[in-house]
Formats: C-alpha cells, sequence, structure tokens
C-alpha cells in the first residue's frame, strides 16, 4: 500500500474514533495507530495465506524435481510444490544434511 493509502486509512480510523462516546478518555491517535498496525498485520497475513494456498495446488518445480531425484526420493508426477518442499526437508533431515 502506498503512503496516500495509509494516511487515508489513518484518517478513516482516526474519524471512526472521534464520532464515538467514549467513557474513558484516551489518546485516539495513539489508537488509530496500534488499529492501522493490526491491519497491516492482517494484510500481511493474507498475503501469506493466499501464497500457501497457491502453493498447495501448484505442480512442483522442475528444480524441486530434479533435486528430488539428486536426493533419490520417489513421488509422483502430480507433486505439488508444497509436498516437494516437504520430502525435500524430510529426505535432507534423514541424511543428516
Amino acid at each position: 500500500m502506498k503512503t496516500r493509502g495509509y494516511v487515508n486509512e489513518f484518517s478513516e480510523i482516526l474519524e471512526m474514533l472521534n464520532s464515538r462516546t467514549w467513557t474513558n478518555d484516551f489518546d485516539k491517535t495513539r489508537v488509530a495507530l496500534a488499529i492501522l498496525s493490526e491491519r497491516a498485520k492482517d494484510r500481511r497475513m493474507d498475503k501469506i495465506n493466499n501464497k500457501k494456498e497457491v502453493e498447495e495446488k501448484e505442480p512442483a518445480t522442475e528444480k524441486q524435481k530434479n533435486f528430488m531425484n539428486k536426493l533419490g526420493v520417489n513421488y509422483s508426477s502430480g507433486i505439488t510444490k508444497q509436498k516437494a518442499s516437504k520430502e525435500i526437508e524430510k529426505a535432507l533431515s534423514s541424511e543428516g544434511h
């Protein structure tokens, strides 16, 4: 997200905080910054989860297949990136690499 987007999002959050009646006095700017930070974390997690979902379905790369062959790993022709990564890790850990 570009700077202007963050500024707009911060302003939107601050406006929402200012529009409510609160029983306790608090620094709304600090709360808005904390909320903005949490929203940024949520976006990063969504991006990571989307990448994982794609990897669960995408076929393994030729580089992964070649490395599995080199390690002597038997695998099916439809192996996914995620499964190939796990098989490679397993083979490397069992060989003591």
